[in-house]
């Protein structure tokens, strides 16, 4: 009994476990699941680093757009036509256009803008060549010509600066080549183009100091030059000799012709330059030249300035000229012992020209100088058989008493 009844009581005891589980879900309110409360994430403020820890996307606000830059430009070399069209703003204040130059281009920039931009040419060191500032809408311009070569920059930049919005430009570079004299090139002072009578164009100013003409001339010829520049430019016109010793100049101002007339006194080359009558003047001119050839008596040549360049005298009248570097003619008499020899000279009323007798080494005898508008005239015996040269010269001013002249002579 005893042991039944301890088997009976595990029995109830389970049955009852059994029960009291089963009845925890059919019976009663269940239990409520807990809700999950998320976890809120406070952006680091704008004064403190975030994070560094914690991964967070950016804001659409806040996100910086980085702007691909601009490549620049290329450089300009070259004969022919560039456009460069670009645009400066808040972030770019100025464009740099590299120019590579050799001597004998000239470089014509023009920039066009709604904006007031300024056009400006640096050399290599970055000092200013040239510059253009006309203000908002007008075009700014600059034209340069080099005499070597040349690494320079076209430099666009803002007027007034900063700018507050973007200002579109337009860049136009063209380079050309000189054509001095139809060379196709420039006419260097160091290095003159040989030339002749005639009329031909050309161009100076800038790097490009002065262009250079030679002519081969002889004793006695004259040589004209007229300069016209096409423009209010003021060019210079000057005459050197092989030795660059200046003989005459002409500087008459802007716009006016300058014109040189010179009578060589000796054979050799002479030079006709070209130059700018101040630093910053440039321009295009028209060149005409003309060689008149001696004629003293009506020789075809040059009557000589020593014994042995005398021309042949006779008895009578002839006709020369004297001036600039031709400043005295000879004609060449022989004499006997006591022979009485008369000259007369007659240059008209606005020249000073002298009449002298020179012996065969050219010291002078005598001589008549009488002043301006005079006649000249002088008597002189031979005391021995000699050789003589009657003597037409200016030396008093070869530049102010240029002109023609009648000289007779009589030997009895």
């Amino acid at each position: 009994m005893v042991v039944i009844g301890a088997r009976s009581g595990r029995v109830f005891a389970l049955v009852l476990v059994l029960l009291l589980f089963t009845g925890c879900f059919r019976s009663g309110t269940p239990a409520e699941t807990p809700t999950t409360t998320p976890l809120a994430v406070t952006p680091p403020p704008r004064d403190r680093p975030a994070d560094p820890g914690r991964m967070e996307a950016p804001s659409p606000a806040t996100a910086a757009t980085v702007p691909t830059p601009e490549p620049p430009p290329e450089p300009v070399i070259g004969i022919g036509e560039r456009t460069v069209r670009g645009r400066l703003g808040p972030e770019r204040e100025f464009l740099d256009v590299p120019v590579l130059l050799v001597p004998g281009d000239v470089l014509d920039a023009t920039l066009s803008s709604e904006t007031n931009l300024d056009l400006i040419l640096l050399d290599r060191q970055g000092d200013i060549v040239r510059a253009s500032r006309n203000g908002a809408v007008q075009m700014d311009t600059i034209k340069f010509a080099v005499g070597g070569p040349a690494n320079l920059t076209l430099h666009v930049v803002a007027a007034l600066s900063p700018l507050a919005d973007d200002a579109p430009f337009t860049l136009s570079v063209a380079i050309t080549r000189q054509d001095d004299a139809g060379t196709g090139d420039d006419v260097p002072e160091d290095s003159p183009q040989e030339t002749g009578p005639g009329t031909l164009t050309g161009f100076v100013g800038d790097d490009d100091a002065a262009d250079a003409y030679s002519f081969a001339l002889g004793p006695g010829d004259a040589l004209s030059a007229r300069m016209e520049s096409d423009g209010d430019y003021d060019l210079d016109l000057l005459l050197v000799d092989e030795n660059g010793t200046e003989l005459r100049k002409s500087r008459l101002g802007p716009g006016r012709p300058e014109e040189i007339v010179y009578a060589v006194g000796y054979k050799g080359p002479y030079v006709i330059m070209v130059v700018p009558a101040i630093t910053g003047v440039q321009g295009t001119y028209t060149l005409t030249t003309a060689v008149t050839p001696p004629d003293d008596a009506k020789s075809g040549r040059d009557a000589g300035a020593t014994l042995a360049t005398a021309l042949d005298g006779s008895q009578g009248t002839v006709s020369g000229f004297v001036g600039d570097g031709d400043a005295q003619d000879h004609y060449a008499f022989s004499l006997l012992r006591g022979q009485v020899l008369i000259a007369e000279l007659d240059a008209g009323l606005d020249l000073d020209l002298d009449v002298s007798v020179r012996s065969d080494i050219g010291a002078e005898i005598t001589s008549s100088r009488q002043g301006v508008g005079r006649t000249e005239s002088l008597r002189w015996r031979a005391w021995d058989d000699v050789n003589v040269t009657v003597a037409v010269d200016c030396n008093k001013d070869p530049a102010a008493y240029r002109g023609t002249y009648k000289l007779t002579v009589v030997v009895s």
